[in-house]
């Protein structure tokens, strides 16, 4: 069931029970307050002939004239006409009237009673009560024709369910025009939501207003971009694992081809010496660069799926040991490694985050020239610490920055290569960095060298 039909339907559903429950009470209220208003008109009517009994027969004692029957039946006679009363002697008899004494009535009762009694279609009044007249209990019982007040009952219930025809019609109509004004908003945003899953993720609904719908409509605009900046995450990150994978292979077939055609060339042709440790040199330095190759991929596999275990560090002794483990190596590059690291404490996996700064250090000598230095800073920075590694090298230019943390990307191929670079260790660096809640910054210029800082949170 559509929407507007659902508010449709309980709407009307609501105004139908609050008519009829409206309409009862009504009808009902004022067919009370006529039936005690009759009974106020009977109960005083009853009071006038009990007086007017009274008085006669007064009046009859002082002319010394006998109340015997007869004489009370000449006063309820005179006093009867044009009027509905009857009397009874005590033992029920009936002495005057047209009618007959009911059974709810008692005539030896000495407190007045008042009851409604339905006569076929009709329905009346009865008043009763004892009036003492010449030694004798008589009981004078008064009766009124109300059946009008249950006609004009009638009248009105049938009144009310003309008028409560129409108006429920008409409510019908004015509630499903208003009911599909509200609900052409949601309507709108229904189809909406169809066309973005249909692949137009650029359509946005119009906002304006500030009521529930209004809301309503910015959070469903919120939620689209949220959406639509996922599938963007999860495109881009299905593009890198795609480029991933064809860098790997690409990465594994150029040293492969070299191994297989220089180890082809031994096993069939008669070489010189010369020619044979040639060939055995490429075949070794390939062998090399898919073993660094393996290495780095693994640690770039594992490093995001192994537990942290972080422990207080101190950054400065953390680079005396890095220093001892690199100066070797940058020793026999030619060049020279300084390290300016202070005292601090962090909250980090030693081992880890010396891989990533063994891995930025190497990065500075695999850019730099011989006779050329490398500087490793550390410093405490307002509840951070930062990390930074400078080289004079070459340099990167800017628009190769933003892409020097992918995996296996190279800004210089043939020289990385040489020295056998796969061009994981940025992209495993900014991962050990993302896991330490930090992040890397580059800043570069061409012929004056690269700085990489990583920015850490420092412990308390």
């Amino acid at each position: 069931m559509r929407f507007a039909l659902k508010i449709v339907c309980a709407s009307i559903v609501v105004v139908a029970l609050a008519l009829s429950l409206g309409a009862s009470l009504l009808v009902q209220s004022s067919f009370e307050q006529g039936l005690e208003r009759e009974k106020g008109r009977a109960l005083d009517e009853q009071d006038l002939l009990k007086m007017g009994f009274e008085t006669a027969s007064v009046t009859y004692a002082i002319q010394d004239i006998a109340l015997d029957e007869d004489t009370v039946l000449a006063i309820a006679e005179q006093l009867g006409q044009d009027r509905s009363l009857a009397l009874f002697r005590s033992d029920g008899g009936r002495l005057y009237g047209a009618f007959s004494l009911p059974e709810l009535f008692d005539p030896e009762a000495t407190e007045r009673a008042l009851a409604v009694l339905q006569n076929g279609e009709a329905r009346y009044l009865y008043v009763g009560g004892p009036v003492e007249l010449g030694g004798q209990t008589y009981c004078l019982l008064c009766r009124t024709d109300i059946s009008f007040l249950y006609t004009q009952r009638e009248a009105l219930l049938t009144s009310f369910l003309r008028i409560y025809g129409i108006v429920l019609g008409v409510s019908a109509l004015l509630i499903f025009a208003f009911s599909a004004l509200l609900a052409r908003p949601v309507s709108r945003l229904a189809r909406l939501s169809r066309r973005i899953a249909g692949g137009q993720y650029e359509l946005r609904a119009p906002e304006g207003g500030s009521d529930e719908v209004a809301q309503f409509t910015r959070d469903f605009n919120r939620m689209t971009d949220a959406l639509v900046a996922k599938l963007d995450e999860l495109s881009q990150a299905v593009e890198q694992r795609e480029a991933f994978v064809a860098n790997f292979a690409h990465e594994l077939k150029t040293p492969l081809t070299s191994i297989i055609g220089y180890a082809d060339l031994l096993r069939s042709q008669n070489l010189s010496k010369e020619r044979v440790f040639r060939c055995a040199n490429t075949i070794f330095s390939e062998g090399r660069r898919l073993e660094a190759l393996s290495i780095k991929l693994l640690e770039l596999m594992v490093v995001g799926h192994e537990e942290l275990d972080k422990r207080r560090v101190n950054p400065r002794i953390l680079a005396q040991e890095l220093e001892q483990s690199l100066t070797p190596l940058m020793q026999g590059a030619g060049l020279l490694l300084r390290v300016r690291v202070a005292d601090g404490a962090l909250l980090a996996d030693p081992d880890l985050l010396k891989t990533l700064l063994y891995n930025l250090v190497d990065n500075a000598r695999k850019a730099s020239e011989p006779g050329s230095e490398v500087l490793l800073r550390g410093e405490k920075r307002e509840g951070h610490y930062l990390f930074s590694v400078a080289d004079r090298g070459r340099g990167i230019p800017k628009e190769e920055i933003h892409k020097i943390t992918q995996a296996f990307y190279m800004v210089d191929k043939s020289r990385a290569r040489a020295q056998n670079g796969a061009g994981l260790g940025l992209a495993l660096c900014e991962k050990i960095a993302q896991l330490h809640g930090g992040h890397l910054s580059i800043r570069s210029e061409l012929g004056k060298g690269t700085v990489v800082q990583l920015v850490l949170e420092a412990a308390a």
